[in-house]
């Protein structure tokens, strides 16, 4: 199986995002954020049990693990961890109006450095999975 190249990888993170678009707007309502923070993280923790992703699926990409085997669900649950922090900010009201923004841009930018300097993203390391595509 071949890497997945970084082009695809985002647009895959792009387009599983703008399903979750109408939740991060909901988000910044206080006191609502609380639920869709909630719903938001859940959406990036399980959306790979799809397998794929939407995202994924619409660019011809697959999670792995490192041996090429299927990803069993508990690494697709643990590969997408670093993308629920900031939904999980949302859900503290007031303060998670400017610290969930901040922290899941911060959370997406180094993921970001990481595929591109090390080829796969702090997710992907901690559960042992990879990105390819299909054949």
């Amino acid at each position: 199986m071949k890497k997945a190249e970084i082009g695809p990888r985002i647009g895959a993170v792009i387009i599983d995002a703008i399903i979750g678009i109408p939740l991060v707007l909901l988000s910044f309502i206080p006191f609502v954020g609380i639920f869709t923070g909630l719903l938001l993280a859940a959406y990036w923790l399980c959306r790979d049990l799809l397998r794929p992703s939407l995202g994924k699926k619409a660019l011809g990409l697959e999670v792995v693990g490192m041996n090429g085997e299927r990803a069993t669900d508990q690494q697709l649950l643990m590969r997408n961890l670093p993308f629920i922090i900031a939904p999980l900010l949302s859900m503290i009201p007031f303060l998670g109006i400017v610290a969930s923004p901040a922290v899941g841009l911060l959370v997406n930018v180094g993921e970001l450095i990481m595929v591109i300097t090390q080829g796969h993203r702090f997710g992907d390391q901690i559960a042992g999975t990879q990105v390819v595509a299909k054949s």
